[in-house]
């Protein structure tokens, strides 16, 4: 999936150790970054955020001090609704996503959200 696209991909989940430690395979295997916490997804959501930005003021050619929305430095934990209402007001659009009860919910949801890319 990350060789079909020029832009940067990380994976979140969460779940039992042993039903994660295939899908972390297979991600590692395909260069993403996995994270089981939603603590470090969204820092490093941030950092991702915080890239893009530097490499758009760099792109600039005119003296101006707009960097864009003003976002609250993470602080404390968050969670994913508020990830993707930075993300979003950010005007970064928010993938498509499944909320999972099971282990093959997880499955199933995995390959069809897979399968947009």
């Amino acid at each position: 999936m990350k060789s079909r696209t020029k832009k940067p991909m990380l994976f979140a989940t969460s779940g039992l150790p042993e039903y994660l430690a295939p899908i972390l395979r297979d991600m590692e295997s395909m260069d993403i970054p996995a994270f089981v916490s939603p603590d470090r997804t969204a820092v490093a959501t941030w950092a991702l955020v915080e890239d893009a930005k530097a490499a758009y003021r760099k792109t600039r050619t005119c003296d101006t001090t707009d960097n864009g929305p003003v976002i609250a430095p993470l602080t404390q934990s968050t969670d994913e609704a508020r990830a993707k209402a930075m993300l979003s007001k950010l005007g970064i659009p928010v993938p498509k996503n499944a909320v999972c009860n099971t282990h093959p919910d997880v499955l199933d949801a995995f390959f069809v959200l897979a399968a947009g890319f």
